[in-house]
């Protein structure tokens, strides 16, 4: 019919009459903003380029945490090595060994959390996940960094006088982490800064914005 694809045109402008905004004829969700379209947001959309494989890594974060911290320190727990390290009297006793490991396994508990909420935030596209995102990978390189001179020092001082090997601040496994975790951040923190994916993806506020309810127009 003439005038249809004008008309279609106008609707995409103005929105459906509903509050959608330009470009969306669909009303937002119930008590969710609709986000604000226009120059602003050109670019690329949705949860698609590199922001796959942010999800992916968010889906296995998880399971792999989890997987690391009963690998090691399950065996902490069932032979015996708490007590040696944590009872005084104990073989290579000291008094930081308990503060230190107890902080390990806080902050790998609470890392398992934190991936959790950030791969909600993620798919539900809110606003603060870039922002929670780049905090928690400068965190995790800066809490290897100091671990490991922590823990290299009470290991150190407890065997003093004893003949076992003095321990390295950076062991392979803790060097590997350490530099995974930098590269992780170096590659992913300047992408959540910079790409317009990121910007035009991540839009939905985190608290909904509140709707009037029936008895408000009534009143009304």
């Amino acid at each position: 019919m003439p005038g249809t694809a004008a008309g279609e045109d106008r609707r995409l402008e103005e929105g459906a009459g509903d509050g959608s905004p330009a470009g969306r004829p669909w009303p937002a969700p119930e008590g969710e903003a609709a986000p604000d379209a226009g120059p602003g947001r050109a670019g690329p959309e949705g949860l698609g380029g590199w922001l796959i494989l942010v999800g992916l890594g968010l889906i296995g974060s998880p399971v792999q945490l989890g997987f690391e911290l009963a690998k090691v320190y399950r065996p902490l727990m069932e032979e015996g090595v708490w007590a040696e390290l944590t009872v005084p009297g104990g073989l290579i006793y000291h008094s930081g060994w308990a503060p230190l490991l107890g902080g390990e396994i806080a902050f790998n508990a609470s890392n398992i959390l934190a991936q959790l909420f950030l791969m909600y935030l993620f798919f539900t596209r809110r606003r603060i996940f870039p922002n929670l995102f780049i905090g928690l990978a400068l965190i995790r390189p800066v809490f290897i960094f100091l671990d490991a001179h922590l823990g290299a020092w009470v290991y150190n001082e407890a065997v003093a006088g004893l003949d076992l090997p003095v321990e390295p601040v950076f062991d392979p496994d803790t060097a590997r982490s350490l530099a995974l975790g930098l590269i992780y951040a170096l590659v992913w923190v300047p992408y959540m800064i910079f790409s317009r994916r990121v910007k035009n993806a991540f839009i939905r506020p985190w608290r909904p914005a509140r709707t009037a309810g029936p008895a408000a127009v009534q009143d009304a």
